[in-house]
C-alpha cells in the first residue's frame, strides 16, 4: 500500500509475480500493489501471464482500466487532486523463471 502525499517527485521500483505463483513464492515477492487515492477509489497493479494489469476499485466494485506488456507504460492524470501525474511502467517481463514476475516503476511527479 503506498501513499505519496500531494508534492509528488518519489517512485518504487521492484518485481511483482503473479497469484497463480502465490506458493511459488520463495522470496515474497509483491503479489498485487495497491496505490491509495486519498478518496473513494483506490487502484490495484498485479502481474497476470504476460501482463501487469491495472483495476480500479470504488466502492467494493472493481473496473478494469487497461494491461502493459514491457516496454509500455500509462499514466494516471492529477493523482491525489495535485495536478501531477503517477506514471506506470514496464520495465521487464520474465516467465522463464520461477517465480515468473514483472519488473515495474511507479512514479509520481517529476522526480526531485
Amino acid at each position: 500500500n503506498f501513499n505519496w502525499g500531494t508534492t509528488g517527485g518519489t517512485s518504487w521500483s521492484g518485481k511483482i509475480t503473479g497469484a497463480g505463483q502465490y506458493g511459488n513464492n520463495p522470496t515474497n515477492l509483491p503479489v498485487t500493489i495497491m496505490l491509495d487515492s486519498g478518496d473513494a477509489s483506490d487502484w490495484l497493479i498485479g502481474f497476470n501471464d504476460n501482463e501487469v494489469t491495472i483495476t480500479k476499485v470504488k466502492n467494493g466494485k472493481s473496473s478494469p482500466k487497461g494491461s502493459l506488456i514491457a516496454g509500455k507504460s500509462a499514466t494516471i492524470s492529477n493523482w491525489r487532486k495535485s495536478g501531477l501525474i503517477l506514471m506506470i511502467k514496464v520495465n521487464e517481463i520474465d516467465t522463464n523463471v520461477s517465480p515468473a514476475y514483472a519488473d515495474i516503476e511507479i512514479s509520481f511527479g517529476p522526480k526531485k
